[in-house]
């Protein structure tokens, strides 16, 4: 599948109805059988990795250097919900 990004992205991960991926702060909604972008989101931080349960998202901080690394982020919006 052609992406609409160009670059190295830190994180892929299937969510709900959308592939989402990570490039610097910024994390896009991608529709999985194209991979045009539905929507993006400043987030505050540059994640390394994603990772769904099906349910929740969550990402993991590459600037990381204590406490937890794992936030888990609203996918709409890049908020951090939780550390």
């Amino acid at each position: 599948m052609p992406l609409s990004i160009s670059g190295v992205p830190a994180g892929i991960v299937r969510h709900v109805e959308d592939l989402l991926l990570a490039k610097g702060s910024t994390l896009y909604r991608l529709d999985p059988e194209t991979g045009k972008v539905r929507a993006q989101s400043k987030l505050d931080f540059a994640p390394q990795d994603l990772a769904s349960d099906g349910e929740r998202l969550f990402a993991i901080d590459a600037s990381w250097t204590a406490g937890s690394p794992i936030r888990e982020v609203d996918p709409k919006t890049g908020k951090t919900l939780r550390r």
